[in-house]
């Protein structure tokens, strides 16, 4: 840098050589690290009018960076080797942009938009050359015709090598994102799990993959704008919402067990959530596993570990449970609870006359009755014991007890029962009972029922304190 120039005051063709020297030492040092990509397989369109000054911009294209370097000198020149030749980096001369040199590069952007462009100059200051009554575009107004750099005559060979160097590694670096990018839409768009990219403010459709298309039936432009919260079974769209948001206050998270409708069927899905932030908006992605399968295996497992495999009926184990969960219910919503407690008599000498193979299949027989006198998915069966069965009845009272009480003692005694015979107690719920105390009625009203003889039913009054 000139000695005339002192660092509060740098001309604009000293604050250039500045920006050159220091990017000469830049590239320098990666050179020297080995770090600089291989520009052999990059390409460069030189468009210059002047002949001496593409000459030179040629040779330190292609011998000095090893770059293929084609050349034009004019407007339709340019146009066709793009077309055709697919460059990396045009080193554009404005005069050969003219008549309107924005228009034509902005004209380039649009169609080529991965195009790098260099734009050659004049001087900064003063009027045009290029044409006789035009003035020189601004830098502004060039960076926004999309210009990656500028380059202005008369330039140095340092000066340009840095510039190409710079804007060949910009283009390297393009490629790479456009290459990643491209590698992860290829991910997300062939990915198995249906998936979406949502507004994370608003929850609106952006894009959606393959397989939340077929999911949904509708192609991604129909899903655009839509909301996910739209294809959620009645009922989950409150809890979807109030996931999103607590997963978008962590940045990610998964909402568990969230129901979707698909064509017709509903199907139980975790949403794995992560967000990002994008210059212009947030976004969130949101991927779909499918746990239908697993959580209906999870359930039967589940079922399988409370029924008694005999009978079909609950087992003890569950009896304990649910009975808890049952007084509670009553408790909250004043509705009329009843347990029924079922033995049956001489099981004991059924099973010393004729064995236990017979015995077992009048253990079936009873747990048969008893799903069927009782409401599906609203009462239940338990077998308790060796000879021991449980009712419990939801919104039923003993009067309603004692009638399906007489009916399963019927079918029993129409059945092959081998001599045995159901004896049954019957206690209705009051607010006051825990569930021991309901268990302990029930219990005693069957004691009294045993000793009344056989196939007797006794209903606890809990105004006596006593069976009847």
């Amino acid at each position: 840098m000139s000695s005339s120039c002192n660092e509060d005051n740098l001309s604009p063709q000293c604050a250039m050589s500045e920006h050159c020297e220091l990017l000469r030492r830049w590239w320098s040092k990666l050179r020297n690290y080995g770090r600089l990509p291989d520009f052999s397989g990059r390409s460069v369109l030189v468009a210059e009018e002047d002949a001496n000054m593409a000459d030179g911009m040629q040779l330190i294209a292609s011998k000095g960076l090893h770059c293929k370097v084609w050349r034009a000198e004019s407007r339709q020149e340019i146009l066709r080797i793009i077309q055709n030749e697919h460059p990396d980096l045009l080193v554009l001369s404005l005069k050969l942009a003219q008549p309107d040199p924005l228009a034509f590069l902005h004209d380039l952007h649009a169609r080529y938009p991965s195009l790098a462009i260099m734009a050659v100059t004049l001087e900064a200051e003063g009027p045009s050359v290029d044409g006789p009554s035009a003035e020189r575009p601004s830098d502004a107004e060039l960076f926004n015709a999309h210009v990656s750099d500028i380059l202005t005559k008369p330039w140095q060979p340092a000066e340009l090598e840095a510039k190409l160097e710079l804007a060949l590694w910009e283009c390297a670096m393009a490629d790479s994102l456009a290459e990643v990018d491209f590698q992860y839409r290829k991910i997300f768009e062939l990915n198995m799990e249906p998936m979406v990219i949502v507004d994370g403010e608003t929850g609106e459709i952006e894009t959606a993959n393959n397989s939340f298309c077929e999911l949904t039936g509708l192609a991604a432009g129909e899903l655009h704008s839509r909301r996910v919260a739209d294809y959620l079974a009645a009922g989950e769209g409150e809890r979807f919402q109030a996931g999103l948001m607590v997963c978008g206050s962590r940045g990610q998270g998964t909402i568990g067990g969230i129901s979707l409708m698909t064509n017709g069927y509903q199907r139980l899905f975790d949403v794995t959530t992560t967000f990002y932030d994008t210059p212009d908006k947030r976004l969130a992605c949101l991927a779909f596993k499918d746990i239908s399968e697993k959580h209906d295996l999870e359930m039967r497992l589940t079922e399988a570990a409370q029924k008694d495999t005999l009978t079909d009926l609950y087992n003890q184990r569950s009896f304990q449970t649910r009975i808890e969960g049952v007084v509670a219910a009553a408790r909250h919503k004043q509705g009329p609870l009843t347990l029924m407690l079922l033995d049956l008599d001489s099981f004991k000498a059924c099973n010393d006359k004729h064995g236990h193979q017979t015995g077992d299949l009048v253990l079936q027989t009873v747990g048969r009755l008893i799903n069927q006198n009782i409401r599906a998915g609203h009462d239940e069966g338990f077998r308790c014991g060796g000879d021991e069965f449980a009712v419990v009845l939801r919104g039923a009272d003993a009067d309603v007890a004692s009638g399906i009480g007489q009916r399963l003692q019927e079918s029993f005694a129409e059945a092959q029962n081998y001599g045995t015979s159901l004896s049954i107690g019957v206690a209705q719920h009051e607010p006051s009972m825990n569930p021991k105390a309901f268990i302990q009625a029930a219990d005693r009203a069957l004691y009294r029922a045993k000793m009344a003889g056989k196939s007797c039913i006794s209903v606890w009054d809990t105004r006596t304190g006593a069976a009847s």
